[in-house]
């Protein structure tokens, strides 16, 4: 019954929010010591960029719960080098847990909202509604379905070549 009513209390967020670096200690850190938030220093020219980027758009819509913003990269550390990108930083409890730099923890150019949830997952329950267990349940059952999709649409690929 308390899980109930604490869950209840939480805010919901459903978005990417776009925040300043004169925001980031009120909506990173500061917001942190409530639920988990994840932070996602970006360019916008940039190709993984784009792709994490849409992944975390699902994500946030997904987990209401966790709080997800975005911040250009440079406004956020100046000179953070381009090559870091994408980048995410997830803090808890008013301190950074991990800083994830790249693509490759999370599938490469083939990420998923699925493998990026996994991932942040290892470090506690950033993408969870419910039970914890059944988040990864489900994470993996979207994985396995997207994989299958994706499947089928290489071998159509394949087979129309030969039409």
């Amino acid at each position: 019954m308390q899980e109930l009513q604490a869950a209840a209390a939480r805010p919901r967020f459903g978005s990417v929010e776009e925040i300043t670096s004169n925001e980031f200690v009120q909506k990173v850190t500061d917001a942190s010591e409530s639920y988990w938030v994840v932070c996602f220093l970006h360019k916008a020219s940039h190709a993984g960029c784009q792709l994490l980027g849409d992944c975390l758009t699902e994500l946030a819509q997904k987990y209401p719960s966790t709080r997800f913003v975005k911040i250009i990269s440079t406004s956020c550390i100046p000179n953070y080098p381009d090559q870091n990108l994408p980048t995410l930083l997830l803090y808890h409890n008013r301190a950074c847990v991990k800083h994830m730099i790249g693509l490759a923890q999370f599938g490469g150019q083939r990420a998923t909202p699925e493998q990026v949830a996994l991932a942040l997952n290892t470090y506690g329950p950033v993408c969870a509604e419910g039970g914890e267990d059944e988040a990864v349940q489900q994470q993996v059952k979207g994985l396995v379905q997207r994989m299958l999709s994706q499947r089928e649409r290489d071998e159509e690929d394949e087979s129309s070549d030969f039409d």
